[in-house]
């Protein structure tokens, strides 16, 4: 599900990993009358075959990990990679998925500015063909971007189809912490007239954004 591949184990250790897996999934109590619980392979194929796809990819003041919700029906899981370890969650249900994502991702107070919405050109800075007539929007967004982060993210959310094709949501998502808070950018649009939108980190704001990106791909 991370995309790390698959190991074959020899037909000689077949036995053997089979009955230290059986011991650790009863030790985690995932089996029922000696066979994987429905709820843990539910899960599993939720990880593995996600009607939609949730991830964000994470730098936390240099600490990399991943995050992913799969949903398959009303089945939603999580799965967080941090180096060789993933942790796996199953949902309860109370919160929709985008804001499970969000909720997974480092705390950070929202950094506190109006919505800035620019055409994607007017971020071109010098190397645009009037650098001197650009907005002070552009200019404000400009210094946040000049700020160093100590924390950044992107998102993306996708779902697949009955053949297994993988459709990604248009337009990109992704978050900066800084000292001021969280701040979320937002390309939209297409590809002639995208628009980039600047706005608070709230977690509402985001679990929001995310929400709309998979309800794009309805559209």
């Amino acid at each position: 599900m991370f995309a790390v591949g698959t190991w074959h184990a020899p037909e000689s250790l077949a036995g053997e990993l089979e009955d230290a897996s059986h011991g650790e999934l009863s030790r985690l109590g995932l089996l029922d009358r000696g066979r994987v619980s429905d709820q843990f392979e539910d899960a599993v194929y939720a990880l593995a075959q996600p009607e939609t796809e949730y991830v964000a990819c994470v730098d936390n003041r240099g600490e990399h990990y991943t995050v992913l919700v799969g949903v398959r029906g009303r089945v939603v899981v999580t799965a967080v990679r941090n180096g060789d370890r993933v942790r796996v969650q199953v949902e309860d249900g109370r919160q929709a998925p985008a804001a499970v994502l969000v909720a997974n991702l480092p705390a950070c107070p929202p950094a506190q500015l109006p919505r800035i919405s620019l055409p994607q050109e007017e971020f071109r800075g010098d190397d645009s063909d009037f650098p001197a007539d650009r907005s002070r929007l552009a200019r404000s967004v400009d210094l946040l971007l000049g700020e160093p982060a100590f924390g950044r993210g992107e998102i993306n959310v996708s779902v697949r189809g009955p053949g297994g094709g993988r459709r990604v949501a248009d337009g990109v998502l992704t978050y900066r912490d800084l000292t001021a808070g969280r701040v979320a950018f937002e390309v939209t649009g297409p590809e002639q007239n995208r628009y980039v939108t600047v706005t608070s980190g709230e977690d509402q704001v985001l679990a929001r954004k995310v929400a709309a990106l998979r309800a794009a791909l309805d559209g």
